[in-house]
């Protein structure tokens, strides 16, 4: 079994915020072991805009973001990556309670705020989306966690995969582009909420693929997901190394954003980042042929809708009629991940 650090090929970071100093997103990404972590969150700056002396007056939302990443640190450290935990459950139960515990210190620490009334406004509220992958005597395996609509990916030959479901009522991932959903669940303090956990995914020996975990700055303000595809893909092709890729995807998502963004990405099985290109170059030029030049003949919401439809059945390959199933203690099922 080769060891994870000869499995890993390379790790993205992108971050930026609309307001310099004033970012409500915050991440952690970690290898150590058999075990990394890639994760995002993204401080709820709509419910969670009350300010706060004592933070320098930043708001609930800035707070939160750093509460949570810096919970998913001591969760990480102090259980090896929860290595212990026999079920995803457990390990979800862990990252709640974790999370929980961050956020009641830094209410305990808050002091007076600004006078924000109102029954949206929460107490430091977060999206989280955290990516685990371990290196497994059966092979390496991917699991999910997340609360909120950020979200984590998988990009492989196959195309891109969503595999967290947005915490929003009736919505995917093109219908909520259209109108944005009010979110059903968020980490935060004044109120319960789930750390939802996927089914683990396992890959083999020879699999290459990429797994990302991204807040919605960097897919949110595209008009479809092929459209985030298609940036993924085509930047990748433009680009002779993982840092000129880094450097390029942070400002192609910068020219469109419209909120702060975060994505934080890791690479396994190609060993080179040409072979990567190669590997997906394929994919790029079915995305162009098949979705990008039917849009540009024809930009109209119709034809979005009837591509989406096609689309979707990849991009939601994972998911169970829409949903990803949840893990609980009763089924700690896994999927294999296979190529075409």
């Amino acid at each position: 079994m080769k060891s994870f650090a000869q499995k890993l090929d390379f790790r993205v970071h992108i971050a930026g915020d609309m307001i310099k100093d004033h970012g409500e997103d915050n991440y952690y990404s970690v290898m150590r072991g058999n075990c990394a972590v890639a994760a995002v969150f993204d401080g709820c700056g709509g419910i969670g805009s009350r300010k706060y002396p004592r933070f320098m007056d930043h708001t609930g939302a800035y707070m939160a973001s750093r509460a949570a990443s810096g919970a998913l640190h001591d969760w990480f450290h102090e259980t090896d990556g929860g290595s212990g935990a026999i079920r995803g459950a457990e390990v979800a139960a862990q990252m709640k309670q974790y999370m929980f515990d961050a956020l009641r210190v830094v209410g305990k620490y808050a002091g007076p705020t600004s006078r924000i009334f109102g029954t949206l406004v929460r107490d430091f509220p977060s999206t989280a989306a955290i990516a685990v992958v371990r290196n497994t005597e059966e092979g390496t395996e991917l699991q999910c966690f997340w609360a909120g609509d950020s979200r984590v990916y998988l990009l492989d030959q196959n195309g891109l995969a969503q595999l967290t479901e947005d915490d929003i009522e009736g919505r995917n991932a093109f219908s909520n582009l259209q109108s944005d959903g009010a979110l059903t669940n968020v980490v935060a303090l004044d109120s319960d909420f789930d750390i939802h956990c996927s089914r683990p995914l396992r890959f083999r020996e020879k699999d290459a693929y990429s797994v990302f975990a991204a807040s919605d700055g960097c897919f949110g303000y595209l008009p479809t997901p092929m459209d985030f595809e298609n940036m993924l893909l085509t930047t990748l092709q433009s680009s002779q190394s993982a840092n000129t890729f880094e450097r390029k995807l942070e400002e192609n998502i910068r020219s469109v954003a419209g909120d702060d963004y975060t994505l934080e990405w890791i690479s396994f099985g190609y060993g080179e980042f040409s072979r990567m290109k190669t590997a997906l170059k394929k994919r790029t030029e079915f995305m162009q042929n098949e979705y990008m030049e039917t849009m540009k003949r024809d930009p109209s919401t119709q034809m979005q809708e009837k591509l989406w439809e096609v689309y979707r059945r990849d991009y939601e390959r994972y998911m169970s009629s829409g949903k990803i199933p949840k893990v609980n203690t009763d089924a700690p099922d896994v999927q294999q991940v296979t190529g075409r």
